[in-house]
């Protein structure tokens, strides 16, 4: 048996989804339309739109660490308030 974690693709979708959902309320804590983040950023208001709304679960890593930066944020704050706000510590307990 691995000492490490295998994370199945159902948790990990589940992971991809509230990350995003964590740089939307990021943008919302700073104050930040879609269209200011996506002009400074040079990405597309409808493609942030979709980004943030997890339409795009497989969206380039590259995009996420670009918008976590623009805000101020390490990836690695983002994915720990996502895991700690949405209990992706302990899955068990997103199940109903």
């Amino acid at each position: 048996m691995s000492k490490y974690k295998i994370i199945n693709n159902e948790e990990l979708d589940l992971m991809s989804k509230y990350i995003l959902i964590e740089l939307k309320n990021q943008r919302k804590i700073q104050n930040l339309t879609l269209k200011e983040v996506a002009s400074a950023l040079d990405i597309s208001v409808s493609n942030l739109n979709r980004i943030e709304n997890g339409h795009g679960l497989k969206t380039s890593i590259q995009y996420i660490i670009k918008i976590a930066a623009y805000y101020g944020i390490e990836i690695d704050t983002l994915i720990n308030n996502a895991m700690v706000k949405y209990n992706l510590d302990y899955p068990d307990k997103n199940k109903s």
